[in-house]
């Protein structure tokens, strides 16, 4: 669900925080949550105390019964300890052997069952402690910081993010998200080139959605997200962790990879369709071409024909030698014309031999690129086979 001015709502997702331990839940009013793992180490709470808060929040862990607490935001979430001291120089006389605290574990747990808070467990952890006063004063502040993280009664919410989330999945049980640490993942989208805008394809199996839900998040409400999954449903818990708005999610559609193969030859059938078309009407304007050509197409006339034109055409009366001089001058002239037109018509059947050769290699590139065309292609863009397979979006 969208959030509001970055506050902590009634039907939200949050990340709660105790020293290292992360756990998920989606807040409502009433309701109470089980954190911890199994054993003496859980314990319940309620989050009623948490609504309207803003992200990022600490809060003091008030017990209710024996594993029951209820939530009081707090402003300064440091405890603080008047338990240390002066110390030592340094630490060079101290030996880490194990054998310096006094209480066993099952001990400390019964303290704490007893009732008493997480400052008053850790005061005496540090009472029965042989090398407390000896170390340095800084070494004193790292062991009851550590202390604190493991017994005391604070805990922090926060807004889900893609680092929180491989952090809990990593450290719960690295198997979950195929050992997938951040490092790895920021690799993933670095190398991919996931933005905002762009067409993108994700086929996940075994990480929870985790790289889905990082995708999605860099791509903002722009763009289209395909992600392909084998199985009966596809793997989207990390997306649901991450209250991602319904603009957010309409990026995001699903198709399972047995459908890919109807999809692939769905899409390239259209495409292969649209081709041929284009070539046929190709090889059309060809063929016009070369009809045209060959129409035009004139051939030389042979010599005798030309000579018995001439003789047709030249008077047999018997004239004076003038005229018979200015007979010679005008056969000569046309002599020289029909030269000229002879030449003219060689040039033309010369262009028009070589016009005929290039339609003819047209003709041949078509009849190729129909007979491509006619193979399935496969589709240019993964996000076509939505459109065409018809698989709806936010399918689950």
């Amino acid at each position: 669900m969208p959030l509001k001015k970055n506050l902590i709502e009634e039907g939200c997702v949050v990340m709660v925080q105790k020293g290292a331990y992360l756990k998920t839940c989606r807040v409502f009013s009433g309701r109470s949550y089980t954190f911890g793992k199994r054993g003496d180490g859980q314990f319940t709470l309620n989050l009623d105390g948490a609504l309207g808060c803003p992200f990022g929040s600490s809060f003091r862990m008030d017990r209710v019964s024996n594993k029951m607490f209820s939530i009081n935001k707090i402003e300064n979430p440091v405890i603080s300890l008047d338990i240390v001291t002066e110390g030592g120089v340094d630490n060079r006389d101290l030996q880490d052997d194990g054998r310096s605290q006094k209480l066993t574990p099952d001990e400390i747990i019964k303290l704490k069952n007893k009732g008493l808070t997480g400052k008053e467990v850790i005061q005496v952890i540090t009472e029965n402690s042989s090398t407390f006063k000896d170390k340095t004063v800084y070494s004193q502040e790292k062991y009851v910081n550590k202390k604190q993280k493991k017994y005391g009664e604070t805990i922090t919410i926060h807004k889900p993010t893609i680092r929180l989330l491989n952090d809990m999945y990593y450290t719960q049980d690295p198997l979950k998200i195929a050992n997938l640490r951040i490092d790895t993942l920021s690799q993933l989208l670095c190398h991919s080139n996931v933005q905002a805008g762009g067409n993108f394809a994700v086929f996940e199996s075994g990480s929870q959605g985790l790289v889905t839900a990082a995708m999605l998040q860099r791509m903002g409400t722009m763009g289209h997200l395909v992600q392909v999954y084998h199985g009966a449903h596809p793997q989207r818990e990390a997306v649901d962790l991450m209250n991602f708005s319904e603009e957010e999610l309409l990026v995001l559609s699903f198709i399972n990879v047995t459908k890919l193969p109807e999809a692939t030859q769905r899409d390239s059938l259209t495409i292969t369709t649209a081709t041929t078309s284009t070539n046929t009407t190709t090889t059309t304007n060809s063929n016009i071409t070369t009809t045209t050509t060959n129409i035009t197409t004139a051939e030389p006339m042979d010599t005798n024909e030309e000579d018995e034109t001439r003789k047709e055409e030249t008077p047999h009366s018997s004239k004076s030698n003038e005229q018979k001089h200015t007979n010679e001058d005008s056969e000569e002239n046309l002599i020289q014309k029909d030269n000229e037109k002879l030449d003219c018509e060689s040039q033309e059947n010369k262009d028009q031999h070589v016009n005929g050769k290039k339609s003819e290699e047209q003709d041949q590139e078509t009849q190729k690129s129909g007979e491509q065309a006619k193979k399935p292609s496969r589709p240019r863009k993964v996000c076509d086979i939505l459109q065409v397979a018809g698989v709806p979006r936010n399918e689950s």
